[in-house]
């Protein structure tokens, strides 16, 4: 997320605490848990956002807008990012659309211009 907020929750204390007590959680800020393999929301007022990630940053799985009263697990994960509902969802969608970009252009990029044709001696 450029021009994102993200705090650092090392400590057990930090990480059991997280967001709860927090009425909403604005856009563009958000927590990062590191140990974390599983989040939960049970007393949170509001829905949140989940990007579980691995020792390189990997993304490893997502959850967009996990309810109150839920749990979330990825027992391959480092850490985990708690953030803003909507967050994901505006990732993927983005991700979506230049796929399908792509996915249009593919006949196009397999095919070698007239200008290769001609250079490599095709007709």
């Amino acid at each position: 997320m450029t021009g994102a907020r993200i705090f650092l929750m090392r400590t057990p204390w930090a990480r059991m605490k997280g967001l709860l007590g927090r009425s909403r959680l604005r856009p563009r800020l958000g927590v990062c848990l590191i140990p974390c393999r599983a989040v939960h929301t049970f007393g949170m007022r509001f829905p949140i956002d989940v990007v579980f990630f691995d020792r390189e940053g990997r993304v490893l799985k997502t959850f967009a807008s996990l309810p109150v009263n839920r749990v979330a697990t990825c027992l391959r994960a480092r850490g985990a990012l708690e953030l803003a509902p909507g967050s994901v969802r505006l990732r993927m969608e983005v991700m979506a659309a230049l796929t399908e970009q792509l996915t249009r252009l593919k006949p196009t990029l397999n095919q070698p211009s007239s200008v290769c044709r001609k250079m490599s001696g095709g007709t």
